[in-house]
């Protein structure tokens, strides 16, 4: 796939997006969690991008700021928060949270090296690099997908 072809972050991304999620949002005036503060640049991303998710933050942030730059960054797919950030999970509103807002728990996180190269001998196996391939359940198929695509 493509993801996997395309280079890592290049410092210049890092510094970028780091500039623009390092200004401060407005505070919320409720600690409580009750009251999320939006970021300037989110309030921006949501406006051009209302799933809440892109595919290149580099481009996203360079569209959404007028901004010009290079993007060398491995295509992703990225959630934007509140705050600015990316990261790879959703977030939902959570009163508990001061700042009214949380970030789902990852699912691939506990995933085993062992599932990882199980993965691997299905994808050979369905890409018809093997000849034969383990037997998964479609639960398997779609968390191990989601976590780790499928190759070419």
């Amino acid at each position: 796939m493509q993801h996997r072809r395309r280079l890592a972050v290049a410092a210049t991304v890092v510094a970028l997006i780091g500039a623009v999620v390092a200004a401060p949002a407005a505070r919320a005036e409720d600690t409580s969690g009750a009251s999320i503060a939006y970021s300037d640049l989110y309030l921006k991303l949501i406006a051009a991008f209302p799933a809440g998710w892109v595919l290149d933050s580099c481009q996203a942030v360079l569209g959404v700021t007028g901004r010009s730059g290079i993007c060398s960054a491995t295509l992703v797919l990225e959630y934007f928060y509140p705050d600015g950030s990316f990261g790879k999970m959703p977030w939902y509103a959570d009163p508990a949270s001061a700042t009214g807002w949380s970030v789902e728990p990852d699912s691939c996180a506990s995933l085993t090296d062992a599932e990882y190269l199980l993965w691997v001998d299905y994808d050979n196996f369905v890409n018809g690099y093997a000849d034969s391939g383990p037997q998964l359940t479609d639960e398997q198929i779609s968390l191990y997908g989601i976590c780790w695509f499928m190759g070419f």
